[in-house]
């Protein structure tokens, strides 16, 4: 679908798509939690918990995706190199 080729550097960056999304789902889970044991009922617990990470969440995502542009965009062999690593982050 995306043409990309299963190498290492695509690998690598699976592997740190992933860590953030694990990352993301325990701040959301823990930040459940603790507002579970404040005595919130659970449905409520999730939704305050949802609104109140998804943008800041999103926009560490998108600051990740952007971290990794200027190798993925590069016109040199480093460019050539690294642009599944970038492909890879945006596309997940």
């Amino acid at each position: 679908l995306f043409k990309l080729e299963l190498q290492r550097v695509s690998l690598g960056a699976l592997i740190i798509s992933l860590s953030m999304l694990v990352d993301n789902a325990i701040l959301v889970v823990e930040g459940v939690k603790i507002d579970h044991q404040r005595g919130h009922p659970l449905q409520q617990a999730i939704a305050r918990m949802v609104r109140r990470t998804a943008l800041p969440l999103l926009g560490a995502t998108v600051i990740a995706i952007l971290a990794f542009a200027p190798i993925g965009l590069s016109q040199d062999s480093t460019g050539e190199y690294c642009k599944s690593l970038f492909q890879v982050l945006l596309i997940s």
